[in-house]
């Protein structure tokens, strides 16, 4: 296995511009009906996205939108080109914020497709808007050596993100270019800054208030990469963080702020893989959300990924990450990894949030060291990455290249140290990989 550095660091690359693509109004997939003449791009209605989500089923994917609460089930449609694909909708009511987080799920697909769709929604006064995208479906089984992705992460959602978010946003919506083709994009956690809160509206008549807007579907230069490129993530502690005025008198009068606020509940809403345990129904309701279970895996093309939950953290500002080695989510990694052991893909890749290795040298990371990184090292792990430390570094051990990609858009962390990590650097980056059987070039 075969790992090279194109720059000592991850750069922000100049791509060239993707145009959308506009689609004929039939057939509808899952509906009898025909809906109206499609209308402009965008508009009012969409609050967020749409925004891909892939759960290692190679014919099927889940389109994910948020709309206003005054879209009815039966104005929403989704146009695409023949034949017809099965499709079901479902969905999640913010009741304080007046919205619906609705999921379609297109199944019966082909491998390694290029699908275009429309959706094309309307209010009950009858003003129609329409978002375009389009996904590629992966290859069944290991039938395409070559696999090119993005990742980064800590994106959060505060003002002095936005810009950075913004730029990052713009170059990645260009990744279908000849010389950057992306099959999905990989966040290595924290997309927000307080992402336990449920949106509300301030007074329940002010505007909405939604950590979740600015670092992954509110901004139109995020939809245009989200909408085209499935996203998979794991979740970091600021996530599932609800902030530290949630015991304040009148935070019930603001937002979703209750025993559950820390329990993962949003982000599960927003993210709903199938492997993701700890819930009833990805769009009923949730009894629990139960942060140890947030792990799953897929295949694609030449690699096997593993996403692994490092939290709950046993004290928010220890910097302390427990991996216990009982945990679960052990068991179910090394589980996973045996069942791959001798597999054709040559690639194994695990990504969370936490870094076992960082430029700050201020974390402990024992558990993490001392349980989780044998078992990578046992059963042939060739990367690893995290994020949570906001600048880009990496390290190579025992055959084993971890990378972090804290820098894509919170404010930049402080390199503490460099005994810790091969090479470090504070600044804002994401990385791009190419894969070609057992080559890497990041």
């Amino acid at each position: 296995m075969k790992l090279r550095f194109i720059a000592a660091t991850c750069v922000l690359l100049c791509l060239s511009a993707l145009a959308l693509i506009i689609l004929s109004p039939s057939p509808v997939i899952g509906d009898d009906g025909t809906p109206p003449p499609l209308a402009p791009q965008g508009g009012d209605l969409i609050t967020k996205g749409p925004w891909i989500i892939y759960s290692d089923d190679p014919g099927r994917m889940d389109i994910m939108i948020e709309t206003l609460d005054s879209v009815p089930d039966i104005n929403f449609f989704i146009v695409a080109p023949p034949p017809p694909y099965p499709v079901t909708r479902s969905y999640h009511e913010w009741g304080w914020a007046g919205r619906r987080l609705w999921r379609a799920t297109v199944t019966g697909l082909e491998h390694n497709t290029w699908f275009p769709y429309s959706i094309v929604i309307s209010d009950e006064d009858d003003n129609w808007v329409q978002v375009d995208g389009s996904f590629t479906t992966p290859p069944g089984g290991w039938v395409k050596p070559t696999l090119n992705f993005f990742a980064y992460g800590d994106t959060r959602s505060t003002t002095d993100s936005l810009d950075q978010l913004k730029n990052i946003a713009e170059e990645l919506s260009m990744s279908r270019s000849d010389q950057y083709d992306a099959d999905f994009v990989i966040h290595t956690g924290d997309f927000v800054f307080e992402g336990g809160r449920v949106p509300f509206k301030q007074y329940l008549v002010g505007p909405v208030t939604d950590n979740w807007n600015y670092a992954l579907l509110g901004l139109d230069e995020m939809v245009q990469f989200t909408s085209k490129l499935p996203i998979f993530t794991t979740i970091g502690n600021h996530d599932f963080s609800c902030g530290d005025d949630c015991n304040k008198w009148y935070e019930p009068f603001f937002s979703y702020c209750d025993d559950d606020c820390e329990s993962g509940y949003v982000y599960l809403r927003h993210f709903p893989y199938d492997n993701y345990d700890g819930r009833v129904d990805p769009d009923g309701p949730i009894i629990q959300a139960d942060l140890d279970k947030f792990y799953y895996s897929f295949d694609w093309g030449p690699a096997h990924f593993f996403s692994l939950n490092t939290y709950p953290m046993d004290s928010y500002c220890a910097h302390s990450y427990p991996m216990d080695a009982d945990s679960g989510k052990l068991k179910w990694l090394e589980t996973e990894l045996k069942a791959v052991e001798h597999d054709k893909r040559p690639w194994k890749i695990v990504f969370f949030h936490a870094p076992p290795y960082d430029a700050d040298c201020s974390c402990n990371q024992a558990q993490i060291r001392d349980n989780l990184i044998p078992l990578l090292e046992r059963y042939g792990v060739d990367l690893v990455m995290s994020g949570h430390e906001h600048y880009y570094a990496r390290k190579k051990v025992n055959g084993i290249q971890y990378l972090v990609l804290g820098g894509g858009g919170a404010s930049l962390s402080p390199i503490g140290c460099t005994g810790g990590v091969d090479f470090a650097r504070k600044d804002y980056h994401y990385a791009f990989f190419e894969i070609s059987e057992d080559y890497m070039n990041i």
